[in-house]
């Protein structure tokens, strides 16, 4: 995307003029019309249709908006229920037959390149990890169910957030400050009885 320097310098100015510190539609059109440069986009037809998917929750997860058009909270947390469940006894089947000691917890999560690793001290974790670097559908299945988990995760916490923060501002902001940090640990699920679960 490339912002005309016409567009940037007028804005500027009017700015350092001191007349206005947002400019009106009619400001912002008139120094638009004045551009000989205009902005633009480019997006490939694949780019397109890709970013559609990502935007469609119905597509992307199979879980469909209610009669008001959204998508809420206990629907997302049901999907999870459920497809967690499946992943869990999916890995459990996988570890087992390849010989790994499934009756200690393993914790998993994903690492920057994508890939499944195990977080806690198990004997088998080497070979858990290659059973799982070599099957891409669970660790795809795992990323998403990692991600919705992280979604899950904050939208309980502002709602937590936003209750205490409607009675008590000021201490709802110091107790909940980990929530404007750009900080975060790595989203991490246990899998334990053949369930996966939030470690």
């Amino acid at each position: 995307m490339y912002v005309s320097g016409t567009y940037a310098n007028a804005y500027v100015s009017q700015l350092q003029s001191g007349r206005s510190t947002t400019p009106k539609t009619s400001d912002f059109q008139s120094v638009l019309d004045n551009c000989t440069q205009r902005d633009r986009v480019d997006i490939s037809s694949e780019g397109a249709s890709l970013a559609e998917r990502m935007c469609n929750a119905e597509t992307l997860l199979g879980v469909s908006p209610r009669e008001d058009g959204c998508i809420h909270l206990e629907d997302l947390q049901a999907w999870y229920r459920e497809n967690s469940a499946a992943l869990g006894s999916k890995i459990t089947g996988l570890l087992a037959n390849s010989g790994v000691d499934t009756s200690q917890p393993i914790d998993l999560t994903l690492d920057y390149q994508g890939q499944i690793r195990v977080a806690n001290d198990h004997p088998d974790k080497e070979k858990i990890e290659k059973i799982l670097a070599e099957n891409p559908e669970v660790r795809n299945k795992f990323a998403q169910l990692t991600a919705m988990g992280n979604l899950i995760e904050g939208a309980e916490e502002y709602q937590k957030f936003a209750e205490e923060y409607a009675r008590n501002p000021q201490a709802a902001v110091e107790k909940y400050a980990h929530l404007f940090s750009s900080i975060k640990e790595a989203f991490t699920l246990r899998l334990e009885n053949g369930t996966l679960s939030e470690a």
